[in-house]
């Protein structure tokens, strides 16, 4: 099964209950399908929704995040969406979200000291052409906020902080009271993008008048805690870091704070407790990775390989690769001795990060098991 098709049978299996009475569709199957015109409306009805009750922006948000995958196989299925309907503004926003996920996955997770410039000048190519596809996006219908929170997206990494101002203010001149490009804006002010604690309360302070007509912006109160938090995290600090993520919490269930909540757990070894956090951080965001990611850490440590091989197949699959999730799987298929899978995930391990003493480990331990049968 291509890889493709495996997320679309993954978007099958799950339950994405809708804000306003309906189960959400698959749109990658669609896509799959050709069903152009079917998934533009069903993009334009959740967005004329929100435009109606601006707490339902989640649901057009989730919609969109089933595009947010590096699936190779994607880019010739949104070609010829794009070719077919290059009038409408919804397959140039929607190829701009995949291409910015591209640019991410070649980016890859380490920290940038640490990244090779070849993956830098690939994240810049992809999010090259996802900027082309926001402003025609844009062009077509500037009365949108998605397309201006991705360019943000984008534009934090080249520290363009008046374009990035500029397209907070277009946003927020159609549509004042929307979470979602506040949340992408305020991730540029966190300290680690240049920003400040001090800065991101002035602009959560600035927001609470829209409270009112979109109670779900309250959400953006706790926002400073998350990032005390992941301060702390990332110091070793894991009490305070879940006393923090916990205040974030009292502001509301947000995928980021449960996630965030829920991998300190795992490194303190509350495991159920951790498990919990990171399945209501899927429900909220069901097409979230690294939530599926740190789940199958946490079921491989509880000795549950099947769904630590589920949930780890999906964050594989959406990642398009990651040494160290890939050795994971390796790590259960071997608990489960299917030597076969265990080698074929070591040796994929070993040949993206050769010098990894321990998928190297793993792949001989399994060579071994396999000789001796």
């Amino acid at each position: 099964m291509n890889q493709l098709k495996y997320i679309v049978v993954f978007l099958c299996l799950i339950s994405m209950p809708s804000a306003y009475g309906f189960e959400h569709k698959n749109l990658l199957a669609l896509l799959e399908q050709n069903h152009y015109a079917e998934i533009e409306d069903i993009l334009t009805e959740a967005a004329s929704v929100t435009e109606k009750n601006p707490a339902h922006e989640s649901v057009l948000n989730n919609y969109l995040d089933q595009f947010y995958t590096p699936i190779p196989s994607l880019e010739k299925k949104l070609d010829d969406w794009v070719s077919s309907r290059n009038t409408s503004y919804i397959p140039h926003l929607v190829r701009g979200i995949y291409y910015t996920s591209l640019g991410w996955n070649q980016r890859g997770t380490r920290y940038i000291s640490e990244t090779g410039q070849n993956q830098i000048d690939g994240m810049h190519f992809y999010f090259e052409k996802a900027y082309k596809d926001f402003a025609k996006s844009l062009e077509i219908e500037p009365r949108q906020v998605h397309s201006q929170s991705y360019l943000i997206e984008i534009l934090m990494n080249f520290n363009q902080q008046n374009q990035i101002e500029a397209l907070l203010n277009s946003a927020l001149t159609y549509r004042s009271d929307s979470l979602t490009v506040r949340w992408y804006y305020l991730s540029t002010l966190l300290p680690r993008w240049g920003g400040s604690i001090e800065k991101m309360s002035s602009f959560v302070d600035s927001t609470r008048p829209h409270f009112e007509t979109n109670p779900a912006l309250k959400i953006l109160e706790g926002r400073v805690k998350a990032e005390m938090g992941d301060q702390n995290y990332f110091a070793g600090k894991y009490q305070q870091a879940l006393k923090l993520y916990s205040e974030a919490l009292k502001t509301g269930d947000h995928w980021y704070y449960l996630k965030q909540r829920g991998e300190v757990l795992l490194r303190v070894n509350q495991y159920q407790e951790a498990i919990a956090d990171l399945s209501n951080a899927i429900k909220i965001r069901p097409n979230y990775w690294r939530a599926y990611d740190q789940r199958g850490v946490a079921y491989m440590t509880m000795e549950a390989q099947n769904p630590a091989i589920s949930d780890l197949t999906v964050a594989i699959d959406h990642l398009q690769g990651g040494a160290r999730v890939i050795n994971a799987r390796g790590e259960s298929y071997l608990a489960l001795k299917k030597y076969d899978k265990a080698l074929n995930d070591f040796e994929k391990a070993v040949k993206i990060d050769p010098n990894d003493a321990d998928y190297r480990t793993n792949r001989n331990r399994v060579i071994t098991l396999i000789d001796q049968r």
